[in-house]
Parts: C-alpha cells; sequence; structure tokens
C-alpha cells in the first residue's frame, strides 16, 4: 500500500506534467504547424523546464525517476523521434523551419538526459553504466 508521502509525490508530478506538458506540446504543434521557430522552440524550452521542475520534485521527496517513469519517457521520447523524423523523410511540405524545430529541440531533451546523469552519478559513474549495459 503506498503512503501518504509516495501519493503527494505522484500528486506533485502528475500536476507538473498536466500543466507543463500541454503548454509544451501546444507551443510545438503551433511552431511545427506556422513554421515559426519561436513557438516551437518555446514548447521544448518548457518540456526540458518540465524534467528540471521533475528533477527538484524527485529531490524534494528524496527520491529518483521510477522504473515507470523512465520507461515512459524513453517511450514517448522514441515516439516523437520517430514520428518526427518519418514526417522529415516522407512529407514533401516538411520545411527547414520545422527540422531546425525538431533538431534543436530533440538535442536540448538529449543535453538535459547527459547533464543529469552527469550530475547525479558523475561523469566515471555515468560512463561506467552504459559501459556495463555493454557487457552483457
Amino acid at each position: 500500500m503506498p503512503t501518504i508521502r509516495t501519493i503527494e509525490r505522484r500528486l506533485a508530478t502528475t500536476t507538473l506534467w498536466g500543466l507543463f506538458g500541454s503548454f509544451a506540446l501546444s507551443f510545438i504543434l503551433t511552431g511545427f504547424g506556422n513554421g515559426s521557430p519561436v513557438w516551437g522552440l518555446a514548447g521544448f524550452a518548457l518540456l526540458v523546464a518540465g524534467l528540471v521542475a521533475h528533477v527538484i520534485i524527485n529531490q524534494f521527496y528524496r527520491t529518483s525517476f521510477s522504473s515507470g517513469e523512465t520507461v515512459l519517457g524513453f517511450l514517448v521520447f522514441g515516439v516523437a523521434l520517430l514520428i518526427f523524423l518519418s514526417a522529415w523523410i516522407f512529407d514533401r511540405s516538411f520545411g527547414e523551419t520545422n527540422g531546425l524545430i525538431g533538431l534543436a529541440g530533440f538535442a536540448a531533451i538529449i543535453a538535459f538526459f547527459v547533464a543529469y546523469l552527469v550530475i547525479k552519478f558523475g561523469l566515471r559513474g555515468a560512463f561506467s553504466m552504459f559501459h556495463q549495459l555493454g557487457r552483457r
């Protein structure tokens, strides 16, 4: 049975992503739809801000990302990247601005992920995690 503290953390993260996620998705779709890099990049900036806020919530509750959150994050990132690449390859109306928005946004998310690993585990610890995965 989950504790009150666990339920509070879940509520905080759900509320956080309900706010940041909805506005970020709206801005990203507006940027892609109108060919406006300002709106698209603002959406990706909100996603990164949501990730930072999630890390702050984790620090406040003295926990880390749960395995479900990690899997969901990688799954959403992978599907979004696949959709972006498919649109770039197959959609003839996909312009340079849309490519800029997508590449810059996904690069920012990847940079956040690498920075998070280095800050949390140190450079040696982050490298060792991937090195051990390669040995299995």
